[in-house]
This record gives structure tokens, C-alpha cells and sequence, in this order.
């Protein structure tokens, strides 16, 4: 059974009319203790993590709200885009000169993941704190957006995506 003590509050776990066990497993040599109560002191309750109700709500509920709620919505939708953009962003940093070796963007690819997500989480808390527009997590995409699509045209990935090739004229 459980029991607290009133005055100080601290929790046991009492169990009654048993035995204990002391010795080394394996081996023969060990103590039996009969007991008619034996108690042991719990560990204290760590506080549970409250829910946030904004997070639980349906995304269909978040269309009309405060903005918390347009931020969080806006937040949902540009989880995909973040993905999108990350995956666009890959391809040129994948790519190195053998010289470089095989982890030569890695680091640079991480900080910008990173650098990334966090613009991303702060504009967030901004709209939610204080009710700025949803429009600058929608440019913080862009930016991106267009940081990928340069990265594409330096390395030469546009024309491989668009499949053109140089058309020879006969003179």
C-alpha cells in the first residue's frame, strides 16, 4: 500500500507480512528477515508536464482566432515547406569536389540547417507575443526559397532540372 506522512509529506510504499532477501546472487550464503511491516520511502513526484492547449487544438480550429492561434496554424503549415526547402537545399551542398572530401559542406549545410529553423521558431514566438504579421514566417521561407534556387543556378543544377541543352545552329 502507499502512504504519505502527513506531516511532512513524504510518500513509502508499505508492505506487510513478508520477507527479505539479503546476499550475493549466486551464491549460497544469504540473510532471510521475516517482517510484519516494511517500509520504503518513495521518490518525490516530479511535476507533469502540462499539455499546451494551443498545441492539442485541430488545425481547422485555429482558421479564426487570436494570434497565438494564426501562429501556430501558419506554424503547421510551414513545417511541409520548411521540408521542401531543406531537401532543395541539399542538392547543391551534396555536392563536392573530390579534392574536398566527403564531409567538406557538412558543417556549413548544419549551420544553415540550423541557422534555418531558428529564424523560424523566433518569428514564430514574435507573432505569438506580439501579434506581428504571419507574413514574415512566409519570408523567412523565401529567403531561403531564394538562397536555394541561387545555390542551384551557381552549381548548375537549373539546366540539368529543366533538362536544356545548348542548341548548335549550322551556319
Amino acid at each position: 500500500r502507499s502512504y504519505t506522512n502527513p506531516e511532512t509529506g513524504i510518500r513509502y510504499l508499505v508492505l506487510d507480512n513478508g520477507y527479505r532477501y539479503e546476499g550475493n546472487p549466486g551464491e549460497a550464503d544469504y540473510r532471510q528477515i521475516r517482517f510484519e511491516e516494511y517500509g520504503i520511502r518513495l521518490p518525490d513526484q516530479q511535476p507533469i508536464q502540462q499539455v499546451n492547449e494551443l498545441y492539442s487544438l485541430p488545425t481547422t480550429a485555429l482558421f479564426d482566432g487570436s494570434a497565438a492561434e494564426r501562429a501556430q496554424l501558419h506554424w503547421r503549415l510551414s513545417l511541409p515547406m520548411l521540408t521542401l526547402i531543406v531537401a532543395l537545399l541539399a542538392v547543391p551542398l551534396s555536392k563536392t569536389n573530390p579534392r574536398q572530401g566527403r564531409y567538406a559542406k557538412l558543417i556549413p549545410s548544419i549551420l544553415l540547417y540550423m541557422a534555418y529553423l531558428m529564424l523560424l521558431t523566433n518569428v514564430r514566438k514574435y507573432i505569438e507575443s506580439d501579434g506581428g504579421a504571419v507574413i514574415l514566417l512566409w519570408l523567412v521561407h523565401l529567403l531561403f526559397f531564394a538562397l536555394a534556387m541561387g545555390l542551384l543556378y551557381v552549381d548548375g543544377s537549373w539546366k540539368k532540372l529543366l533538362g536544356r541543352r545548348r542548341v548548335k545552329h549550322a551556319a
